[in-house]
């Protein structure tokens, strides 16, 4: 509202998803330079696709003994 951005787009990560009644999806969906969804835009047969391999890598990494992507490593 300051006119310091030209656009914006964004994942309302506060919200649930698809709630539509989150009040600050409901006033970024109203701002006339904001594009945001309700927290389902990176949703896709891509990224699903995507998600699948990294998971399916990470349990064959693991059963080898090996293990990837471990968090707080």
């Amino acid at each position: 509202d300051k006119g310091k951005l030209r656009a914006a787009a964004y994942d309302v990560m506060n919200a649930g998803l698809g709630d539509t009644s989150d009040e600050l999806f409901v006033k970024l969906k109203n701002h006339p330079k904001i594009k945001a969804t309700p927290h389902i835009s990176g949703f896709s047969d891509t990224t699903n696709k995507d998600g699948n391999n990294i998971m399916i890598s990470n349990i064959e990494s693991w059963k080898k003994g090996k293990p990837i992507n471990v968090f707080g490593e």
